[in-house]
C-alpha cells in the first residue's frame, strides 16, 4: 500500500542572505512554467512527468510545460538545456562536466536543471526534489516522504553532483516485475538493470546506463559446452558444436588424478581452444550489437581449473590459480579492443582457489572488468573482520590492477526463503565504503534473499545501500533511523533496539558464516535471546494497534524470528515453561505474513515463483511442528539406550531441489526422498565441515553386506568426526544432507560418532522390489557427543 506522508509546516525553501528569491509556490499557486527543449528525448520526457508530479504532490499546484520556442521571460524552470537556457547560462556548461555530472542553478528568477549522460537532467530532478524540497523514496512498494511545499521559496542555488559508483544495481535479478518497485530504484538513481523491466510495463524512461553482461555470468560453458552434468549453462542457440567434449576433448580440464572432466572446467592455456573461443566471442558481439559488456567466466563448481603442466605453469607466471583465465583473457583483450572498441569482458572473480587471488600485474587492459563475488567468505562479518581480511587485501589489489572494478556481492546468506534473523546491516555499510574506497565503478549486488517477500531486514539495506552508491560518505546511523521513523513509526525506537542487539549478537559469534548457512550457523538464537527479542514484538504490536500499514511493516520483521522460535520451540519451552505462544500460533503467523506479502507484492508472472515458495514453506512449518509437539519415534535401546538423552543430537536431513515426504514410519512422519538422479550403490557418505572448508570422504557406507531389511528404515553408524557449528553430513550425494552443528559445544573437542537412518527401495537394493523404482528414504541423522 502506498504511503504518503505530508511534512506539515516544513520550511520548503533554502535562503542565502542577499540572494534573489525565488517564490516558486504560494498557497499552492505558481506563476513558473518548465520550459523543455523543442524535441524532447526520452530522459526529458520521463523527467518532466516526474517533476511535475512531484510538485503537484507537495505543492498542489499544476505546473506547466512549455517547449523552448515559446518560453516565456521570466519565472521559468529549465529542464535540459534548450537554446534560451544556453543563452542565459553563457555558452554549454557540459563542457566542463563528467558523465552523471547533474547540477540544479538559480540564474535571476529562472531555475535550471541539467546533467551529463543518459539520465542527467533526471538525476538533477531527483537531486533538487530529494535534496532541496526534501522528497525521500523509502521503499520498493511506494511509501515516500513528501515535503510541505504550499508555499515553495528558494534561495540562491548552485548544486553540482555526482555518484560514488558510477553503475548502480541494489539487485539484478527477477526480484521486482512491477514498476512502482523498479521507479524506487530509479528515483533512487539506480542506472542499470531495469529500463527493460519498465518498460516492459509500458513505462518510459531512458535506456539504462550501460547494458548487463551478456550472459550474465558463469559463461564459458555455454561457449564451450562439453557433457550436461546440469541443466543449467545452455549453449548459445547459434552454436554448432554443442558437445566439444566429442569434438575436442583437449579443451578440457585435467583434474588431480590426470583424468579430463568434461562437466565443468576447461583448459585455458590450449592454443586451439583459445582460437575457439575468440572466435565465438566476436561472433556473440556480433550478433548483439546493442549489448557492451560480455562476460567469460568459469563454471559454478568449486576445485582448480586445470593441472596440465602449461596450466600450472600460468599459476606461477601469475601468482594466482586464476593464471590461465587471465592470461587467456588478456590475450584475448586486444583483439576485442581492435574490433569492438567501445566493449568490455567481464569476469568473475571467484573463488579463492580459483580467480579471487589478483595476477601479478601492473594493470590489466582497460577493456577488461573484474566481478569480485567473494562467495567463501564469512557472511556474518564485513571484510575488515580477520576472517575476511584476504578478502579485502584482494579487492584493494583489483582495484588497484583495474580501471573497470564490479563487485558481485551477498548481503545475505543463503537460508531459504524466510532466513532466520539476520541484521547484517552494519556489514553491508562497512564494506559498500570499502568497495569505494578500492575503486568500484560497477555494482552488481545478488540481493535476493527475503527481498522479494520484503521481510525481515531487507527492505533497510536496500535503501541504505542506494543511498551510500549515490554518497558512501552519509552517516548510516541517522539514514536507519531516519528509515525507522517512517517505516515502523510509534515503534522505531523499540524496532531499533532490535536491530541494535541483533548486530551485537552477530558480531560476537566465534564461527564463521557460509553462503549457504545452516540454522545452526545462527548460534545467537538461543531461547533467552528469542524469548527477549519476541518480547519486543509484543510490545511493537501494542504500539501500532491503531496503525495497520506500520503493523504490516512491523510483521514482515517479525516472520525472520518467529522461523526460528517455532524450530527451536521444544528448547524454549523446556528453558521458559511460561512461555505462551503455542507452536501452531507461530506457524499461523508465519504463514498468515508469508502468504499476505506474496498476495500484495507478486505479480502474475511470479505464479510459478508463488507456488513453489508457498510450498517450501509447507514443507518447513510441517515438519518443524512435528517436531515441535512430538518426540518422534523412539531410538532403538540397542544402540542408543545407555547413551545420556543429553548427547544424543538429532536431525532432518533434506534433498536439495527435492521434497520432503510423508512417511508413517518416517520418525516424525516426514523424510527427505533421493530418487532423481538415481541413487548409486554401494551408498556412501561423506562428512563436511562448512566452517572449516574440510572435506572428509567415505566415511561409511552401505552395501550389500550390511544392507538393513525391505521396507523398514534401518541405523547405519558412520564414523567419528569433529563436528563445527555449521557441519553436515552428506548421504550418497551432495544432494543428500543433514547438518549436524547443533552437536557443537564451544569450548569442547566436539568428537560425535554419526548415525544415519535410511530405508531403501527397489531393484538395485532388493530383487522383490522390481516393479518398485530405485529410491532412498533418509528421516533422521543423529550425532552422538563422546566428549
Amino acid at each position: 500500500m502506498k504511503k504518503i506522508f505530508l511534512l506539515a509546516g516544513t520550511l520548503c525553501a533554502l535562503a542565502s542572505s542577499g540572494a534573489a528569491e525565488l517564490k516558486l509556490l504560494e498557497n499552492s499557486k505558481t506563476e513558473y512554467r518548465i520550459v523543455v527543449p523543442d524535441r524532447p528525448d526520452t530522459g526529458n520526457r520521463f523527467a518532466l512527468k516526474e517533476l511535475q508530479m512531484f510538485l503537484k504532490e507537495a505543492g498542489g499546484a499544476d505546473f506547466q510545460a512549455v517547449p523552448a520556442s515559446k518560453a516565456p521571460r521570466e519565472k521559468r524552470i529549465f529542464l535540459g538545456l534548450s537554446e534560451p537556457a544556453l543563452k542565459i547560462l553563457g555558452g554549454d556548461p557540459l563542457q566542463k562536466l563528467k558523465d552523471q555530472d547533474h547540477c540544479v542553478k538559480t540564474v535571476g528568477n529562472d531555475l535550471f536543471l541539467f546533467g551529463k549522460g543518459l539520465h542527467g537532467d533526471l538525476f538533477a530532478v531527483y537531486d533538487f526534489l530529494e535534496n532541496v524540497l526534501g522528497f525521500r523514496w523509502y521503499d520498493a512498494r511506494g511509501g515516500r516522504k513528501t515535503p510541505d511545499c504550499r508555499t515553495l521559496k528558494l534561495g540562491n542555488l548552485d548544486r553540482k553532483n555526482n555518484f560514488s559508483v558510477a553503475y548502480r544495481s541494489a539487485t539484478g535479478y527477477w526480484i521486482y516485475h512491477r514498476p512502482a518497485a523498479h521507479l524506487f530504484f530509479l528515483r533512487n538513481r539506480q542506472n542499470i538493470n531495469l529500463a527493460l523491466f519498465l518498460k516492459r510495463e509500458g513505462v518510459e524512461v531512458p535506456e539504462d546506463d550501460l547494458t548487463a553482461a551478456y550472459p550474465g555470468s558463469h559463461t564459458l560453458p555455454s561457449y564451450l559446452p562439453g557433457q550436461m552434468d546440469r541443466n543449467v549453462y545452455k549453449p548459445f542457440p547459434w552454436l554448432k558444436n554443442t558437445d566439444y567434449s566429442k569434438t575436442h576433448p583437449e579443451f578440457f580440464g585435467i583434474d588431480e588424478s590426470g583424468k579430463r572432466r568434461f562437466q565443468a572446467h576447461h583448459c585455458l592455456s590450449n592454443p586451439a581452444l583459445r582460437r575457439e573461443l575468440t572466435s565465438l566471442i566476436l561472433e556473440n558481439m556480433k550478433r548483439n550489437p546493442d549489448k557492451r559488456v560480455f562476460s567469460i567466466s568459469q563454471h559454478d563448481s568449486p576445485g582448480r581449473f586445470c593441472y596440465c603442466p602449461e596450466c600450472v605453469a600460468l599459476e606461477k607466471k601469475y601468482g594466482t590459480p586464476g593464471g590461465p583465465l587471465f592470461d587467456c583473457l588478456i590475450e584475448l583483450a586486444p583483439v576485442v579492443k581492435e574490433k569492438y572498441p567501445e566493449n568490455l569482458i567481464s569476469f568473475l572473480v571467484y573463488r579463492k582457489n580459483q580467480t579471487q587471488i589478483p595476477p601479478d600485474v601492473k594493470k590489466l587492459p582497460d577493456n577488461l572488468m573484474g566481478v569480485f563475488a567473494p562467495i567463501d567468505d564469512n557472511f556474518a562479518a564485513d571484510w575488515n573482520h580477520p576472517s575476511n581480511r584476504e578478502t579485502c587485501k584482494d579487492l584493494k589489489q583489483w582495484g588497484k590492477i583495474s580501471k573497470n572494478l564490479s563487485v558481485w556481492y551477498y548481503p545475505n546468506p543463503y537460508t531459504g526463503d524466510i532466513t532466520p534473523a539476520l541484521g547484517n546491516v552494519r556489514r553491508l555499510v562497512n564494506d559498500i565504503r570499502l568497495m569505494v574506497d578500492a575503486g568500484m565503478t560497477h555494482s552488481s549486488f545478488e540481493h535476493d534473499v527475503g527481498v522479494p517477500n520484503m521481510i525481515g531486514f531487507t527492505e533497510l539495506q536496500s535503501f541504505l545501500l542506494l543511498q551510500l552508491f549515490k554518497d558512501s560518505g552519509q552517516d548510516a546511523e541517522k539514514l536507519i533511523d531516519e528509515f525507522m521513523a517512517f517505516e515502523y513509526g510509534a515503534a522505531a525506537p523499540v524496532m531499533r533496539r532490535y536491530l541494535n542487539e541483533l548486530e551485537d549478537a552477530r558480531s560476537k559469534m566465534t564461527a564463521g558464516m557460509t553462503w549457504d548457512a545452516a540454522f545452526n550457523s545462527y548460534t545467537y538464537l538461543t531461547p533467552d535471546n528469542l524469548v527477549r527479542w519476541d518480547s519486543c514484538f509484543h510490545e511493537m504490536e501494542k504500539l501500532l494497534e491503531n496503525d495497520a500499514a506500520r503493523r504490516f511493516n512491523m510483521e514482515r520483521v517479525r516472520i525472520n524470528l518467529d522461523l526460528p522460535l517455532l524450530q527451536q520451540y521444544r528448547k524454549v519451552k523446556q528453558k521458559f515453561p511460561g512461555f505462551k505462544t503455542t507452536p501452531a500460533e507461530l506457524a499461523g503467523r508465519i504463514r498468515k505474513t508469508f502468504r499476505r506479502t506474496i498476495a500484495d507484492f507478486y505479480n502474475k508472472g511470479f505464479e510459478m515463483r508463488s507456488q513453489t515458495s508457498l510450498r517450501s514453506l509447507e514443507e518447513r512449518l510441517e515438519l518443524a511442528l512435528l517436531r515441535a509437539e512430538q518426540e518422534g519415534k523412539a531410538l532403538p535401546k540397542e544402540l542408543f539406550g545407555k547413551l545420556d538423552p543429553e548427547s544424543v543430537i538429532q536431525s532432518v536431513p533434506r534433498f536439495v531441489g527435492g521434497r520432503m515426504q510423508k512417511d508413517p514410519d518416517a520418525a516424525w512422519g516426514m523424510t527427505a526422498v533421493f530418487d532423481n538422479p538415481e541413487p548409486p550403490f554401494p551408498f556412501v557418505a561423506a562428512f563436511y565441515d562448512t566452517v572449516h572448508k574440510k572435506y572428509t570422504s567415505n566415511i561409511g557406507r552401505v552395501n550389500g553386506e550390511n544392507l538393513g531389511p525391505r521396507g523398514k528404515y534401518s541405523f547405519y553408524k558412520l564414523g567419528r568426526v569433529t563436528v563445527s557449528e555449521d557441519s553436515e553430513i552428506q548421504i550418497g550425494s551432495w544432494k543428500m544432507k543433514g547438518n549436524v552443528g547443533e552437536a557443537f559445544k564451544p569450548g569442547s573437542f566436539n568428537r560425535c560418532d554419526l548415525y544415519v537412518s535410511l530405508k531403501f527401495q527397489g531393484p538395485k537394493f532388493y530383487k522383490e522390489d522390481a516393479d518398485k523404482p530405485n529410491r532412498v528414504f533418509c528421516d533422521r541423522v543423529v550425532a552422538v557427543r563422546i566428549d
